[in-house]
């Protein structure tokens, strides 16, 4: 339902606005920033107008994107057939996010506490905005090119990070979900692990959990999970 001469609607009711440049005008932007952030998920976030802004202009703190390997590329959508090149988690999520996070954090990787940085939303500059990427294909390949995608963020140090004994929060927090291999996070480098899994409640407990440590060992843990 929507609400008489509201400011939402009024700048994001358009789906006309999907790749438009006047997405990054001030005024968008600002309504953005101005958002108040809520503890809410935007599930399949790429069927919405307008994949990514309309959430974060919501205050969505987590959005998810399901991912096909196509062509040696990762297309978002929840069904293979039909996805286009330009439907690629690059160009509607990877990409904005940076460009949102650059405006934010100019000078960041020259910053002697890198902790300074700053996320999304102006009253709360201190909330990560978790990207939960949903691998729809069997297999390593998609964790891998999903991994290598990420690479101009982590270069930028905007991903959260396991540095080995404490995590380590930055303004983008990377969660695989759906077909991601377990095996794939475990196998990142334990110091920088910079991808963390969806851990299934089902699974919780584990049968791989250890009671004869001190504190108890468990498979699924703050470190990958």
């Amino acid at each position: 339902r929507r609400i008489n001469n509201d400011e939402f609607d009024h700048l994001f009711s358009s789906r006309n606005l999907r790749g438009n440049f006047s997405i990054w005008d001030d005024e968008h932007q600002a309504f953005i920033r101005n958002a108040t952030s809520v503890p809410v998920h935007s599930h399949n976030d790429y069927k919405h107008r307008i994949p990514l802004f309309e959430a974060l202009a919501s205050g969505c703190i987590s959005i998810e994107a399901d991912v096909h390997l196509i062509d040696g590329d990762l297309r978002v959508g929840h069904h293979a057939r039909g996805l286009k090149s330009t439907q690629s988690l690059r160009a509607m999520y990877l990409e904005p996010l940076q460009r949102m996070l650059d405006s934010r954090n100019p000078g960041l990787l020259n910053a002697t506490d890198r902790s300074s940085w700053r996320g999304i939303f102006d009253k709360n500059p201190k909330q990560t905005t978790v990207l939960l990427i949903d691998h729809k294909g069997i297999g390593k390949d998609v964790f891998a090119e999903v991994y290598k995608q990420l690479q101009a963020l982590r270069e930028l140090d905007y991903l959260t990070y396991w540095n080995g004994s404490a995590r380590v929060v930055r303004p983008l927090t990377i969660v695989a979900t759906g077909k991601a291999p377990f095996d794939s996070i475990l196998g990142l480098n334990g110091t920088h692990r910079d991808i963390f899994w969806d851990a299934p409640l089902a699974a919780l407990p584990s049968a791989s959990d250890d009671f004869t440590t001190e504190p108890p060992t468990f498979k699924y843990n703050r470190s990958n999970s």
